[in-house]
């Protein structure tokens, strides 16, 4: 949860009538999805239910909008979220790559050139800082956006209800955890079906409480159609899924591309290096520390339009989500870095 060390007790100088603590729930999940990335964890919400009960706060995203400026109390409790170790880790960078970061964090998209220099012109001339500008984004996603956004509080509701044994509340803890989930939450779009989410939901706390060892976890990708797309921008999602417990790996599959979507399986050998089946032909990893690339390139084979010979022409490049904003991989003379 979000640090909560040297919160006073000062109140609003007027006070709001007092709200029951389910009244709570659905702004503080937005509050850690829009500064966390992730759903509440049982305690941190009981935490901040209370919090929030006893300082008269707003119960809606909108009205915690209007008491940022203008109530220290309010402005207090949203700074603890936005300053948070786990929050500005999540959100290094410059303006430019927190607003990225905060789009990816809640609409599962990159920002659109236009939005991305409209919120950043705004943090650069100083007309507000970067706790308000996630608070404007939680409140204004329209179309596909909200929809998105709509399913990703939905499932953040139903995953923080779901653990609801001592096993499951413990072992949604720590940074594997919290990224995991975050990269589970990354695959949301807004075609995705609600009860189909809640299985997700449901069988990643089945294996984050190790219940189940041959339940899949998920590692999301966002992949380059490198040599088609010419421009430094991901073309669609890709993850890679593997059974584990306690994070031992040795096979899963992958799904990438975007059209057709191509899925392959793979096996990973103890000199640390993957193996794919068709239809790669070649293949390159840049490790990070958690055993799954920080980077992959690609190769499969193409076939030349009006024949029939094949030839390895496309070069598809996945970047973990996860990955450290200084991990890059330089194709072609250009630099294809982490999207987030």
């Amino acid at each position: 949860m979000p640090e909560s060390r040297q919160l006073s007790q000062t109140s609003f100088s007027a006070p709001l009538v007092q709200q029951p603590e389910a009244a709570y729930t659905d702004v503080i999940q937005r509050l850690y999805m829009g500064f966390l990335g992730r759903p509440a964890d049982t305690r941190g919400l009981e935490f901040w239910t209370e919090i929030f009960i006893a300082s008269e706060m707003p119960n809606t995203i909108a009205g915690i909008i209007d008491a940022y400026p203008v109530n220290a109390r309010a402005r207090q409790l949203v700074d603890a979220f936005a300053q948070s170790p786990e929050s500005q880790t999540l959100y290094s960078g410059n303006n430019a790559v927190f607003i990225n970061a905060v789009y990816l964090n809640l609409f599962n998209r990159n920002a659109e050139p236009e939005g991305r220099a409209f919120w950043t012109g705004l943090i650069d001339r100083e007309q507000f800082g970067h706790a308000q500008a996630v608070l404007f984004l939680l409140e204004g996603g329209q179309n596909d956006d909200a929809v998105v956004l709509s399913h990703k509080m939905q499932a953040a509701t139903y995953f923080t209800s779901q653990l609801d044994t001592p096993d499951e509340i413990s072992s949604y803890s720590g940074f594997r955890a919290n990224r995991g989930v975050r990269e589970l939450f990354s695959t949301f779009t807004a075609k995705s079906d609600v009860e189909t989410i809640r299985g997700e939901v449901s069988r990643f706390i089945s294996a984050l409480a190790g219940s189940d060892a041959n339940e899949p976890t998920l590692t999301e990708y966002v992949g380059f159609n490198y040599l088609q797309e010419k421009k430094n921008v991901p073309a669609y999602n890709a993850r890679y899924a593997y059974a584990s417990r306690g994070f031992n790996i040795s096979s899963g599959s992958l799904s990438y591309g975007g059209s057709p979507v191509q899925n392959v399986g793979w096996r990973y050998a103890s000199n640390r290096e993957f193996f794919y089946s068709e239809p790669i032909t070649a293949n390159v990893s840049l490790l990070s520390n958690d055993v799954l690339p920080a980077v992959v390139m690609l190769c499969q084979p193409q076939t030349r339009q009006g024949g029939t010979q094949t030839y390895t022409k496309s070069t598809d490049v996945l970047v973990a989500r996860s990955a450290q904003p200084d991990r890059c991989l330089a194709i072609g003379g250009a630099d294809v870095y982490p999207a987030a």
